[in-house]
């Protein structure tokens, strides 16, 4: 089952942080929030802070309140890249709506060496999946575990940055099977045609229940919460018709404990 495989991840991952935070490395996380109303942010921040903490990994989280302007962002960011004692940098995202356009040219004023998530342009084609951005790690990893994923027919559902964009360019160029990705402006005819084709849909779209298909195997990162409850971009009466492998907190758990070992193995000795 590929729930059992997400687990054995999240233990590798953590294993990997626990033997270098015991051969006394030190790093630091500064995660800079500039969307302070979005209380799934606001969760999701707490997760990953919570756990950081728990494996002795330093936190500053910066938060750029609702009068903040773009210049308290670049101020921020400049800042954490000049401080030594941080070594990673996260700018979380979805950015408020005021600064969505800056998106891209915030992302690239992270230093290199401090870009934890993988976001900068210089790695859209890299060569490992290490370089991803940490939910798309997860992501490639849980897919090795499909039997037979290096001939199925997979369908990236949705174009986000941290996600589906990033894992399809690597998939593709690593001849992974027929892939092939969609998004909001793909006409509803060739997006429906190309449902139907798929073996294996991931859906990482955060629009719940946009999806509509019967006997696919789904892998889905985005469980947003509605009124009437968690649910994914699956429609839910048709998680039955499908094979399912998504659970509340599972590829959010899988990327946090992804963050906290690269938080230790971006950590140089010099960093110590």
């Amino acid at each position: 089952m590929l729930q059992e495989r997400i687990e054995l991840i999240e233990q590798q991952n953590y294993e990997v942080a626990t033997k270098l935070k015991e051969a006394g490395l030190k790093p630091c996380v500064a995660i800079i929030n500039a969307n302070i109303k979005d209380e799934p942010s606001q969760r999701y921040i707490r997760k990953k802070t919570n756990k950081l903490d728990e494996y002795d990994v330093g936190t500053e989280l910066i938060q750029i309140g609702n009068d903040g302007t773009l210049g308290d962002i670049v101020e921020a960011i400049h800042r954490c890249n000049y401080d030594s004692t941080i070594t990673s940098i996260i700018l979380q995202l979805p950015l408020a709506d005021k600064f969505k356009k800056w998106e891209k040219k915030l992302i690239e004023m992270i230093e290199s060496e401090k870009d934890i998530d993988r976001l900068r342009s210089e790695w859209y084609y890299c060569d490992s999946f290490t370089d991803l951005p940490l939910t798309a790690e997860g992501m490639y990893r849980t897919l090795l575990g499909v039997e037979g994923i290096g001939n199925k027919k997979i369908l990236f559902y949705g174009n986000g940055v941290t996600t589906n964009r990033r894992l399809y360019l690597f998939m593709f160029n690593a001849g992974f099977g027929d892939c092939r990705i969609i998004n909001s402006k793909t006409p509803t005819k060739s997006k429906n045609e190309l449902i139907e084709w798929a073996d294996v849909i991931v859906a990482a779209t955060g629009i719940p229940e946009s999806l509509a298909c019967e006997g696919k195997i789904i892998i889905s990162p985005t469980i947003a919460k509605t009124e009437d409850g968690f649910r994914s971009d699956l429609i839910h009466k048709l998680r039955d018709k499908n094979e399912v492998h998504n659970v509340i907190g599972g590829i959010g758990k899988l990327t946090v404990s992804a963050l906290v070992k690269r938080a230790y193995t971006d950590c140089t000795e010099g960093e110590r």
